[in-house]
């Protein structure tokens, strides 16, 4: 029959299953009993064999079913599930419209997410975030031909711009002092030389062509935009065009191609508005993952302990940004212990950030276990409630070692041979464990293994704290309770003449 065993599910082909039956019509009705494949026992026998086939066939089936190479569908997402990993879900499509406007435009001018713009895909897209139009530009063109120079006003013009590199923003005065074709060069090379030098990539689109600055334009005079938005203002206003890049999201969910020009209307219109496009495809959303697109996202990440679990739970802790070690304290008794309240866990942690450690043990702890500890967070329940989340801060118990050593040579230690066993007694405390215990031993180890065994005949070892005083010293191993770690403070050397 199928089984389980170290390899997975094993289980019977035909011939081993026919052979069974032989085996038990012989213990049931005698070794003289005909089993030929023509007879009607030889027949009953293989109709038994196949039909345990079947029953393997399927308990196979279910087997695999609840696996997460085997599983397919809900079964899939449950199999996964206890591992804290779910599918993705329907996404909505993304991308960049492109808003065209002129200097009639205000200045405070404000898209919201009730603007909304129609692709040629059918799909509605909104703003994804309230923003000035003067924060996001990202094309510029002044025209200031013979006839249009004209309409603007000689004198000194106030720029800004948001330095793209540093995001300072750079403020310039640049005059108008005649509408000549030289003071005209010489006011648009200017502004031409403010864009070049607070952005960057962009000295294909930004040039003057004759008496026009063009900024996020290719060499067709087609608006391309620059390589990023960003902020730009004239003051006194100046007669251009401008253009901002606005962030939109798709209003539904689901998979939705839209292809460079496919923004094709605005459902607002403002002072100065031009039109609207996109001049990049957009990002088309995605539908349910496919079980196969579900196990290669999966296989993606790290999925070596289960959620709610204490392996789950110590892996996400530890993987936090300088969270140096964790340890997790059960007592599932009725009566409080040090280590724990009663029917509670606590977890404690050395290093990390306490907001970020409470979020992580309430996204990893099994569902109504309760936390104890000195340190509390209160988080935030999907469901809109809180909960707080207690855990323990891991304190430092500061060691100090004293080694007494024994050379055959009238040569001390050296500087370096000091330096080298120091560390080696600094890597061993490193690696101690929360409440854990270094044995006198290892230290002896730690000092052996530093320098020759033809240098040193023996070593004694003695710890004790550092605020103790020197006459504590004595050989023992260093403990530490379940909330501390161990933290070498001085390593004191003293030679023996015998």
């Amino acid at each position: 029959m199928a089984e389980l065993t170290e390899f997975g599910l094993e289980r019977r082909n035909r011939t081993e299953w026919i052979n069974h039956y032989n085996k038990k019509f012989r213990e049931k009705f005698g070794n003289d009993i005909d089993l030929s494949d023509s007879s009607l026992a030889g027949h009953l026998r293989a109709i038994l064999a196949e039909d345990r086939m079947e029953v393997d066939k399927l308990f196979e089936d279910v087997y695999y079913s609840r696996t997460r190479n085997g599983a397919e569908g809900i079964y899939l997402d449950d199999a996964y599930g206890y591992y804290g990993i779910f599918r993705e879900g329907r996404k909505p499509g993304t991308g960049t419209v492109n808003v065209h406007y002129s200097s009639v435009t205000p200045d405070d001018y404000q898209l919201t997410s009730s603007d909304t713009f129609s692709g040629n895909n059918g799909i509605t897209y909104e703003v994804q975030e309230n923003l000035l139009l003067n924060q996001v530009v990202s094309g510029f063109l002044l025209n200031m031909e013979e006839g249009q120079a004209e309409q603007n006003a000689l004198g000194t013009y106030t720029v800004s711009i948001r330095n793209t590199e540093t995001s300072e923003v750079i403020t310039e005065d640049f005059t108008l002092v005649s509408y000549s074709e030289s003071d005209v060069g010489d006011f648009l090379i200017s502004l031409r030389d403010f864009w070049l030098d607070n952005t960057s990539d962009n000295e294909i689109v930004i040039r003057i062509t004759g008496r026009t600055l063009f900024v996020g334009y290719n060499t067709l005079e087609e608006y391309t935009s620059i390589t990023e938005s960003t902020y730009f203002s004239i003051s006194p206003s100046i007669n251009a065009e401008y253009w901002s890049s606005v962030p939109v999201i798709a209003q539904t969910d689901g998979f939705y191609p839209l292809l460079r020009s496919g923004i094709n209307s605005y459902n607002q219109t403002f002072p100065g508005f031009l039109e609207v496009i996109n001049v990049f495809d957009f990002f088309p959303g995605a539908e349910n993952q496919t079980d196969a697109e579900f196990r290669a996202s999966a296989a993606q990440r790290e999925v070596s302990s289960p959620a709610g679990t204490r392996p789950g739970l110590v892996k996400a802790l530890t993987g936090l940004e300088d969270v140096i070690s964790v340890r997790v304290y059960q007592n599932p008794t009725l009566q409080d212990i040090p280590e724990a309240d009663a029917l509670t866990f606590n977890t404690v942690v050395r290093g990390g950030t306490d907001q970020i450690i409470g979020e992580t043990i309430y996204d990893n702890k099994p569902l109504g276990r309760n936390t104890s500890g000195t340190t509390s967070i209160t988080v935030t329940t999907e469901d809109n409630a809180t909960e707080v989340i207690r855990f323990t801060r891991a304190q430092a118990r500061e060691v100090d070692v004293r080694v007494t050593y024994l050379l055959n040579t009238n040569i001390p230690l050296s500087a370096s041979e000091r330096n080298i066993i120091s560390d080696n007694i600094e890597s061993l405390f490193s690696s101690a464990a929360i409440g854990g215990t270094i044995y006198n031993t290892q230290i002896s180890n730690a000092v052996l293994s530093a320098v020759s065994s033809e240098r040193i005949i023996d070593v004694s070892i003695e710890v004790k704290g550092s605020s103790d005083p020197v006459e504590s010293f004595a050989v023992a191993n260093v403990t530490t309770i379940f909330n501390e770690f161990a933290q070498l403070g001085d390593v004191l050397f003293v030679r023996s003449l015998s």
